[in-house]
């Protein structure tokens, strides 16, 4: 039997005895359990080893156990879900697992991590359990970004994005695609940097004035510094913050595309469409 013959076996073991399987990943398969109370968490622990069980009787070299539970699961599509766990080895403690969001990448600026972390916080609290609280909530902070974007509140060295070089800088042919390329390419050039393959280079997108696409106009904090140089803010809003955002309230119908671009005064009707979701058990 395949392992994913064995994973919609489980599948449907589960199922056959009364409950739901809201996502399964190559090895694992998460389950609701229907409680939603945390005083309920020994109904909970009782429901997985009965399940486990079941389970576990259907095999003979193949055992699975009880890996955790969340209490509260943003579940994104395969391999994308972020959930506050409870610490199997002391109950009263909660942690925040993630796996696959953009919010880990290193690719992104600090500023797209620290909304995205703040709108996850919002989405995953458990004093938040009002459906428009949360909404309203990341409404609010929505806006207190576009404030302190549009007034420049912000150090420059929030919209650094970071990426490490797989090659010496002078060896990359595709250099206009490659931001981090060209800025290590001119710091090495005037004797004050020695970037070398493996190194990771930190760059901002600024407006130079120039008209080119911004990948070639990434700079480095030095140079946004010594030259005085705008950031290009509507390049962030539009291609780092609002597809990030926008992909963590995915589950939360009323904060489509459209809605958050609104909240971070960009032109609302330009992303107006619907979203698709995609099936949660992984047949690949």
């Amino acid at each position: 039997m395949s392992v994913l013959q064995i994973l919609m076996h489980t599948k449907d073991l589960v199922e056959k005895n009364g409950y739901s399987v809201i996502y399964g990943d190559t090895d694992s398969v998460m389950i609701n359990t229907g409680f939603s109370e945390r005083s309920e968490l020994q109904h909970v622990k009782k429901l997985g080893n009965d399940i486990k069980k079941i389970i576990n009787q259907s095999y003979k070299k193949l055992e699975i156990d009880i890996d955790g539970i969340f209490i509260k699961l943003l579940l994104l599509k395969k391999k994308k879900y972020a959930g506050l766990a409870v610490d199997l080895n002391d109950e009263r403690k909660i942690k925040r697992e993630i796996k696959g969001l953009d919010i880990v990448r290193r690719d992104y600026s600090f500023i797209v991590k620290q909304i995205g972390n703040e709108i996850l916080d919002i989405i995953l609290s458990v004093q938040s359990q009002n459906r428009d609280e949360i909404i309203e909530q990341i409404h609010s902070r929505l806006q207190k970004l576009k404030e302190e974007i549009s007034q420049e509140l912000l150090e420059n060295s929030m919209f650094q994005i970071f990426k490490q070089l797989t090659r010496n800088p002078d060896e990359y042919t595709n250099i206009n695609i490659q931001p981090h390329a060209v800025v290590a390419q001119r710091l090495n050039a005037t004797g004050k940097f020695k970037f070398h393959r493996g190194d990771t280079v930190g760059y901002i997108i600024c407006e130079d004035g120039s008209g080119k696409s911004a990948t070639q106009r990434a700079y480095h904090l030095t140079e946004v510094q010594e030259n005085n140089l705008r950031i290009d803010f509507h390049y962030y809003l539009v291609q780092q913050i609002l597809p990030v955002v926008s992909r963590l309230c995915v589950p939360i119908e009323e904060c489509n595309e459209a809605w958050v671009a609104q909240a971070l005064g960009l032109d609302s009707m330009a992303y107006e469409k619907h979203g698709v979701y995609e099936e949660n058990v992984d047949r690949e």
